[in-house]
């Protein structure tokens, strides 16, 4: 997929792994979502597309994977209106995992102007998005990105 594939094959990503197996045997096994490979497989397949890969309906654990894999200078390049909106998920977890991936991708001046620009709007807004936007304006770069990597090594078992 990732070599030969194109946007319409997204659709058959989303739902791999998704077929339940048949429990009526006792040694039946149980598929999984395989979440790191559908997000992996689309990545590749919208790698210079990333805004519409995040514009996507996914099921979460694929997305959570989107956002730990894409790659530093995919988020870079992406808006601030496509980087707010992705702090304003309704998941918890994906959130901490974006906020970490932005303190990790983005300069300190981006990371304090996007806070700036997040806590100023009138949409609601999350604790853990300012959170890691907060502590990536508020203490120096290199010990900001640090305590982000360490942080989110934590949350790649919620993908």
């Amino acid at each position: 997929m990732a070599k030969f594939g194109n946007w319409s094959d997204i659709d058959r990503i989303k739902k791999l792994g998704d077929y339940v197996s048949d429990r009526s045997h006792i040694l039946s096994l149980r598929t999984t979502k395989m979440p790191v490979q559908k997000a992996k497989a689309i990545l590749a397949i919208g790698a210079t597309r990333i805004a519409d890969v995040l514009d996507v309906d996914l099921e979460m654990a694929t997305r959570r994977a989107i956002a730990y894999h894409v790659p530093k200078k995919s988020i870079a390049d992406l808006g601030d209106e496509v980087l707010l909106r992705e702090l304003s998920r309704d998941d918890d977890k994906y959130r901490v995992i974006f906020g970490i991936r932005c303190v990790l991708s983005l300069p300190k001046s981006r990371v304090s102007a996007l806070l700036k620009r997040y806590v100023n709007r009138d949409a609601h807004r999350y604790y853990n998005s300012i959170h890691w936007l907060d502590l990536g304006a508020s203490i120096p770069q290199a010990l900001a990105r640090i305590v982000a990597q360490r942080e989110l090594q934590r949350y790649d078992e919620y993908i």
